[in-house]
């Protein structure tokens, strides 16, 4: 069954710029190392643009894990976990209806 995560976090002003480029690093890891996941997206609130949303799907519970334990995950959660105002949240999500035109 599908696991999905929303990663939801506000950095320190000053580190909008840094932490941009990071999630870009970060989404060119997981396309590189990750061949199983199937979405990564993240965003940034237009009306505060120090805060970030990160939208994942995994195949299942393994994927998600291999994805949690995986070293460019864990570098990037300590490099963005410093530069927020407070720690980041992640929140497991259930299904209940989708739409999609991509």
């Amino acid at each position: 069954m599908q696991q999905t995560t929303l990663l939801t976090y506000k950095v320190k002003a000053e580190h909008i710029a840094e932490v941009k480029q990071a999630i870009v690093d970060f989404i060119s890891a997981i396309e590189q190392f990750e061949d199983t996941i199937v979405s990564y997206e993240s965003y940034q609130d237009v009306y505060n643009d120090a805060s970030f949303i990160h939208f994942m799907v995994f195949p299942d519970e393994k994927g998600d894990e291999e994805h949690r334990n995986a070293p460019h995950t864990k570098k990037f959660i300590t490099f963005v976990t410093a530069r927020c105002i407070e720690a980041p949240v992640f929140t497991k999500l259930i299904l209940v209806r989708s739409k999609s035109d991509y």
